[in-house]
């Protein structure tokens, strides 16, 4: 858009503005501003200038293209969708703002305050807690390659690899890649390309069946456009396509399992903050007289098998904490627990976290969870031993 036109739309969209305000907003002089408005007149557009304290210019009364068929509703959804970050990533932010800009134009001015009302009451972050994802730099040519259906190379890295691109000489790049760009798609911070790889890229390679994958984009290494583009297959619909996809991922995904706990109150209130944890409030209840004796095991629940001849090593921990002789009695009556069912993402994460809460919480059940625990508990006693 050129800085004229940006000027004419300004005063359409917002009224009458003084020189100043408008070499702000253009990020111009105002001597330039002044130049544009006079070369506006010489055009035929009706730019008035009023003098004095309140002045500025603005457009002849009347002088306005209104955009028919565009509701208010329809207005606030497209203003909505321009909250999203992907514009930014794909390098078309400009665009987006020259868009929104020219629309704000030609909008009957009834509906303006609707739209500044939305946008100074509802913002959309969409990055996560979590780090953002690495730089992706190829975005901008995988976006222009889905776009006119010409096939690209490129290296990708493996899941555990750096995606620098600079590599030592002593580890070898990955192998080079053809495919055709079917469609990008961005999840959460992330933006994955899905494309039909053609062959491994080494011209000595036999021929092979187009194979659908999915790639992250941060782990492109190298990409450029071939001059040969590709005829798109009729059949396929991004959307459908990667539903699948999610769903098949989904399923491979280790499956949650829920465990009976034995907590402390302040270790059922730090359980309740973690991430990857669910709680069942309605499973909550008070164990009065329950404890975790000194041989690691919760008083009136069977004793959890022996790991090796290193159960015998373990120390004993009195109910003060310190070490000495097993005071069961006086554990038990020093502190009231509480039993829970918990729902963790996986076994391994559940024994994380009950050695975390230790010694404020013990697993109850299942069996193999116990197990777990403890012998991880006797790893760390032997790895933490004094030298003799």
């Amino acid at each position: 858009m050129t800085r004229q036109l940006e000027l004419l739309l300004l005063l359409q969209a917002e009224g009458k503005k003084s020189v100043r305000e408008l070499a702000r907003q253009l990020e111009v002089s105002p001597r330039t501003v002044q130049r544009d408005l006079d070369a506006l007149s010489a055009a035929g557009v009706p730019v008035v200038a009023e003098r004095g304290g309140g002045g500025g210019w603005r457009l002849m009364e009347g002088y306005r293209t209104r955009l028919t068929g565009m509701t208010d509703a329809e207005w606030r959804a497209l203003l909505l969708a321009s909250g999203s970050p992907a514009a930014d990533e794909l390098g078309w932010s400009a665009e987006l703002e020259s868009a929104l800009l020219k629309l704000r134009a030609v909008q009957p001015s009834a509906s303006l305050p609707h739209a500044s009302a939305l946008q100074s009451r509802l913002l959309l972050d969409g990055e996560g807690w979590t780090a953002a994802e690495k730089e992706q730099p190829h975005l901008s040519l995988l976006m222009e390659a889905v776009l006119q259906d010409r096939r690209i190379r490129f290296r990708y890295a493996s899941p555990a690899a750096s995606p620098a691109p600079a590599a030592p000489s002593s580890s070898p790049l990955p192998r080079e890649r053809l495919a055709c760009p079917l469609g990008l798609v961005r999840k959460g911070s992330s933006w994955y390309l899905v494309a039909d790889e053609l062959e491994s890229g080494r011209p000595d390679s036999a021929p092979q069946e187009p194979v659908r994958k999915t790639f992250r984009v941060s782990r492109v290494l190298e990409a450029r456009l071939e001059a040969e583009a590709f005829q798109r297959p009729k059949t396929f619909d991004l959307p459908s396509w990667w539903a699948a996809s999610v769903a098949d991922f989904q399923s491979a995904l280790p499956k949650p399992m829920t465990a009976g706990l034995l907590v402390t109150a302040d270790a059922l209130a730090r359980l309740k903050r973690m991430r990857y944890v669910s709680v069942d409030e309605g499973s909550v209840r008070l164990r009065e007289g329950a404890s975790i004796t000194a041989s690691g095991s919760c008083a009136g629940q069977p004793p959890v098998p022996a790991v090796g001849s290193a159960a015998a090593e373990l120390p004993t921990v009195s109910a003060d904490g310190s070490a000495g002789e097993p005071d069961e009695a006086a554990a038990a009556a020093a502190q009231v627990w509480l039993q829970a069912e918990v729902r963790f993402d996986t076994m391994d994460y559940a024994a994380s976290v009950i050695l975390s809460l230790a010694p404020g919480a013990a697993a109850l059940s299942p069996p193999e969870l116990r197990r777990l625990v403890r012998e991880r508990a006797l790893r760390a006693v032997r790895g933490h031993e004094e030298p003799q």
